[in-house]
């Protein structure tokens, strides 16, 4: 239903009130039309914009700019990759040769150019393991480690023991020794 004089009138407003009403909806009315107005115009920009942001990403795709930008991250993560698979090849290298018997020495030569001859499995461990210790062993026998029975250390000798008391045997050893040669002398007498 529109808004009318006669519409006004069936209502019972005076008329100079019906000419103030719709003054003031005329106002609403052309100010709606404005904004409607306005929006489309900014519909029809953003089709243009839409436009323009689409031709700039084909420019950017074609100059081949994301393309480097790829190859320069498929570089770096083919990098990191490497580093990571290098420390596990390197920590399973040593675990090995410790295990084949190697030194420190032979540990670090193995480290050096083993790295290129082993695969690890899905759990870090080296394939064929065993073989591997086998091939060190034989590479570098000079390396291996003396193996010391039941893994007990080399017993000390005990101190002070039939050395005429002197806690040193070395030294009463020798006093003897030049006894022996040049018979008793005033050192030698006394520890006798």
């Amino acid at each position: 239903m529109a808004l009318t004089r006669k519409f006004l009138s069936a209502l019972g407003i005076d008329e100079d009130k019906q000419q103030a009403i719709i003054d003031a909806h005329t106002e609403t009315v052309e100010g709606l039309k404005n904004q409607a107005a306005q929006y489309k115009a900014d519909a029809e920009k953003l089709t243009e914009v839409q436009a323009e942001l689409k031709k700039a990403q084909d420019a950017v795709k074609n100059s081949g700019d994301a393309q480097k930008i790829q190859e320069a991250f498929d570089k770096y993560k083919a990098d990191v990759q490497a580093k990571e698979t290098k420390a596990a090849k390197e920590a399973a290298m040593r675990k090995l040769a410790k295990d084949a018997g190697l030194d420190e020495k032979g540990i670090e030569r193995a480290v050096k150019y083993g790295l290129a001859s082993i695969e690890l499995d899905e759990a870090g461990e080296i394939k064929d393991a065993n073989d591997h210790i086998k091939a060190l062993r034989e590479e570098w026998p000079e390396n291996i480690r003396a193996k010391v029975e039941n893994n007990d250390p080399t017993p000390t000798p005990p101190a002070g023991h039939n050395d005429n008391g002197n806690g040193n045997r070395a030294a009463a050893l020798y006093k003897a020794h030049q006894a022996a040669l040049y018979g008793q002398t005033n050192e030698t007498k006394g520890d006798n």
